[in-house]
């Protein structure tokens, strides 16, 4: 039924005339940083990012966090990441584009989404709720690449080896000379290596509790964080250009947090 769905979109956008289409790039708003955080667009220098600030997101732009910081984000696609210490993720592509014409009788206007990303080195956690048909989240890393649908997960790739946590949902990881597609599913931990990636070999599949002790408070807290902060939505879908908000204060994760996340605007 989701394949029919995603097809019959996909037939009722190719239908629509180009004018009926406004493409935006994607908006990111900060919801919690610690430490040095930067953010670069293309070839301009390095800027501070700023905590709870909102910035359009630049099409191959650099967001990288320095030792013990972290920085995280939810975008206007619905989609929250945060970067832990050491991490350099590089954003390909940010794109956005909302029909501006009905294209079924209860009105129902379709928005796609375009998130193309790659972590160059060091840990993610992302959380994402099930996208529209007509969207994709992609994040790349050295020989592979996953993408995303529906997923709560943890990916780190550090001197070579790449290490994957899936809490909830599934991702599909695609690598290999001969573009093998490993589906990952929740409640499970992977782990490789960038000689084994290019063979196109993942090592034996383990459980959830295999996975770094700390991976499960990343997780939830990157759920947390992404409760808190909202793009306000247009029917169904959140507005291209709309402005995102806090709407829970800022304050220490209780139990069952152990060590102490702090939100801060280091000046």
């Amino acid at each position: 039924m989701a394949l029919n769905l995603k097809l019959m979109l996909i037939g009722l956008a190719l239908h629509l005339p180009l004018s009926a289409f406004i493409e935006n790039q994607g908006q990111a708003l900060c919801s919690s940083i610690s430490g040095e955080v930067s953010y670069q667009r293309a070839d301009l220098p390095k800027q501070k990012v700023r905590l709870h600030e909102q910035i359009e997101v630049s099409d191959k732009s650099l967001l990288e966090t320095g030792f013990k910081s972290h920085v995280y984000f939810k975008t206007s696609n619905q989609v929250s990441i945060g970067l832990q210490e050491n991490t350099a993720l590089r954003i390909e592509g940010f794109k956005l584009k909302s029909a501006t014409e009905s294209v079924s009788k209860d009105d129902y206007k379709p928005l796609s989404s375009s998130f193309v990303s790659e972590l160059k080195e060091g840990t993610l956690s992302i959380k994402i709720n099930k996208l529209s048909p007509l969207s994709v989240v992609q994040v790349k890393v050295p020989n592979g690449l996953f993408e995303f649908s529906e997923a709560e997960c943890v990916i780190e790739y550090s001197h070579d080896i790449l290490k994957i946590a899936v809490f909830k949902g599934n991702l599909s990881f695609k690598f290999g000379e001969d573009s093998k597609t490993l589906y990952l599913n929740e409640s499970h931990y992977y782990e490789t290596d960038a000689y084994h990636i290019e063979q196109g070999i993942i090592e034996p599949y383990l459980t959830i509790e295999a996975a770094p002790e700390d991976w499960a408070q990343l997780n939830q807290f990157i759920v947390y964080d992404h409760k808190r902060v909202l793009f306000p939505a247009q029917g169904d879908h959140a507005h291209p250009n709309a402005l995102g908000k806090i709407i829970i204060p800022d304050q220490f994760f209780k139990k069952p947090f152990v060590k102490t996340l702090v939100f801060s605007d280091n000046q």
